[in-house]
């Protein structure tokens, strides 16, 4: 028998929570999940941790968009035995400061993301969407649309919380969709779409577009970062540069130019892609959830119970120097620091006293 343990975050609207619960929900036959499995695995940003059992062999599944990993990763990263992430733009990212990182796709599931019929749409619609304004390029989606000059509309499905969403006066042949899908409505939004465009800055992975191909949907995409790994795949491929990220590092960049000009191909040939798109359909079978569980477990050591389990939490300790005395709290937790000495805190607490502008020298 091989035990695991495989945590995440329980909400399906969300990036990690999405790959979350399609793991749980494709476990292979030879794995059973249980708590105190000696293997654990955290589907989370590295931090995003409270605690484990003794004993356990720690995986973080995880990932990351631009060419500079976030610090605090980089500061969780002794805590964990192993690392799983994505993509090969990961696998190069996370191997700087790790020794023991593997890669494991994502999926679709073909049940759910497939082919449907539908009545021709009376005017042509390009959709496009995402958890972030910037980094899914809804913008430069926004400013290709104008620019293409087409007879169509844009459908814009940023997440409700996207932080950077602007005010926009949109034209009337354009549509923000900001509020909560169900599954039905998204798989409904997908399916509406003549053409889906990812014409994204950074991807961990980049499932919305393998999901539009696997509906054989025409997709533009670039390929950036985890995108890189179903480019082939898709309908027309335009191309990025490297500029800064908001992150740190530099992130992918399409010109509106590039991709107005992809949308006016597709646009004006569109049974044509359309055709091939649906031959291409088979090419995602290769990306099912039910191969990347396998995979997931696959990279695991075979797990058993623990005997005597016993809860411990998860914590990274930095040495800190402040600026003037600081006060605060975090979870009811009090702390006082003073300038002149030398403090050994919890990395919570360096960062919001270091987002405060009070630590002395740069971040650790």
């Amino acid at each position: 028998m091989n035990y695991q343990s495989w945590r995440g975050f329980p909400d399906p609207r969300y990036g990690y929570g999405a790959m979350f619960d399609n793991f749980i929900r494709h476990v292979p036959d030879d794995v059973t999940l249980h708590e105190h499995a000696d293997v654990m695995v955290n589907m989370l940003q590295p931090y995003q941790i409270d605690g484990f059992y003794k004993q356990q062999h720690k995986t973080c599944f995880t990932m990351w968009e631009s060419t500079e990993l976030n610090p605090r990763f980089v500061r969780w990263m002794e805590f964990y035995d192993q690392i799983l992430v994505p993509c090969d733009h990961n696998i190069e990212l996370f191997s700087r400061y790790h020794k023991n990182v593997h890669k494991v796709p994502l999926g679709v599931d073909h049940k759910i993301w497939k082919a449907t019929q539908r009545p021709e749409n009376t005017r042509f619609r390009f959709h496009a969407g995402g958890s972030q304004w910037l980094r899914k390029g809804l913008d430069i989606v926004l400013e290709a649309f104008k620019r293409a000059d087409l007879d169509a509309e844009l459908h814009l499905k940023p997440n409700p919380e996207a932080h950077g969403v602007p005010d926009l006066q949109l034209p009337d042949n354009v549509f923000m969709h900001r509020k909560w899908f169900s599954q039905e409505d998204t798989v409904k939004f997908f399916n509406d779409a003549d053409c889906f465009i990812a014409a994204t800055r950074g991807e961990g992975f980049g499932l919305m577009p393998l999901q539009a191909m696997a509906m054989g949907i025409p997709t533009i995409i670039n390929a950036s970062s985890g995108q890189a790994e179903f480019a082939d795949i898709a309908s027309i491929v335009i191309p990025h540069k490297k500029s800064p990220s908001i992150y740190g590092g530099l992130w992918d960049e399409s010109d509106p130019d590039d991709l107005a000009d992809a949308m006016r191909t597709l646009f004006s040939s569109h049974a044509n892609y359309k055709a091939s798109a649906k031959l291409r359909v088979r090419k995602t079978k290769v990306w099912s959830w039910d191969n990347a569980a396998r995979q997931l477990a696959d990279k695991l050591p075979v797990g058993n119970l623990l005997k005597e389990p016993v809860w411990d939490t998860a914590k990274v300790s930095l040495p800190m120097r402040v600026k003037r005395k600081v006060t605060g709290s975090i979870n009811g937790k009090e702390f006082t620091y003073l300038p002149g000495q030398e403090y050994v805190v919890p990395e919570n607490v360096y960062q919001v006293v270091f987002d405060s502008g009070n630590v002395i020298g740069e971040a650790l």
